[in-house]
């Protein structure tokens, strides 16, 4: 069994329907992350993109698709 989950991104715009999965790491996997971050003091600006309200999220989307982002893509609530 993998210990990936999925993350799946759905689209609906009238009778079109588009969905993108992208496979996540675990928990585990997150906090080894956080650990090797604070390790090294890497700062989140060398690996953040941009940061998109949450209102502008299908603008988000098309920068991603678009491949547009060196970095990780957030979406802000």
């Amino acid at each position: 069994m993998s210990r990936f989950g999925e993350v799946c991104v759905c689209v609906c715009n009238g009778a079109n329907f588009l969905s993108r999965g992208i496979n996540a790491g675990s928990k585990m996997d997150m906090d080894d992350l956080c650990d090797a971050l604070s390790a090294v003091q890497i700062r989140l600006n060398d690996i953040i993109d941009s940061t998109f309200p949450f209102e502008k999220a299908d603008e988000a989307i098309e920068y991603v698709w678009q491949a547009k982002q060196v970095g990780k893509v957030i979406l802000t609530l």
